[in-house]
């Protein structure tokens, strides 16, 4: 684009040269001059001064017509080949720019090209993940539960060994505070009866001592 607008204001700037050029080249008929002489000034022949300017008669020439010299002046010829060597320099400037453009431009396109088909390769491979995925997270989310169940569980199961737990060790009490209770009870009728035995033996030996 911008290759394109330097060319343009090239263009209009030639246009403008050479607009400039042929108001010089135009020459208006003073007192005095001849047809040979007009010649002999602007071209190398009258002939061709003739159908430069068609509409002037060169064989009666009028004070105050214009003239129009069919040849530029040797310093504005050059000015012009350059200045058209220049235009030719630039658009071939900008004819590499925009076959380059052309290029990339075709070489993005396959890249997309290759990028759709990749795509379209890869696509049913996504939709076999997203399956997997979707099979993967109802999995975890039955696992998660399965888990937090089992841990209800144990904790339901611990609560109640707990409770059984407290239940035995009640038990070993009273069982053990029984059997103490049982003990003295035996006993305690032994150790009467062997005092009264004692008792009665020492009666005797007082007895016998008499």
């Amino acid at each position: 684009m911008r290759g394109c607008k330097t060319v343009l204001f090239m263009l209009i700037a030639t246009l403008a040269i050479a607009t400039a050029a042929e108001a010089k080249r135009v020459y208006v008929i003073q007192p005095g001059d001849t047809p040979s002489e007009l010649s002999a000034k602007f071209a190398p022949s009258l002939e061709e001064l003739r159908e430069a300017n068609p509409g002037v008669d060169l064989g009666m020439l009028t004070v105050g017509k214009q003239v129009r010299n069919p040849y530029p002046e040797p310093a504005e010829l050059k000015r012009l080949e350059s200045e058209v060597a220049g235009l030719k320099d630039q658009l071939a400037r900008v004819t590499g720019e925009r076959d380059a453009a052309k290029r990339e431009q075709a070489a993005t396109e396959g890249l997309n090209a290759g990028l759709n088909l990749r795509v379209a390769e890869l696509e049913p491979l996504a939709n076999q993940a997203e399956v997997y995925r979707d099979r993967f997270w109802s999995w975890v989310s039955g696992l998660a539960i399965a888990f937090v169940l089992a841990l209800i569980d144990i904790g339901w199961q611990m609560r109640v060994r707990r409770r059984l737990d407290r239940k035995i060790i009640s038990l070993q009490k009273d069982v053990a505070r029984a059997r103490i209770d049982g003990v003295m009870e035996v006993a305690a009728p032994r150790s009467q009866s062997a005092s009264a035995l004692r008792r009665a033996n020492g009666a005797d030996t007082t007895a016998h001592a008499h």
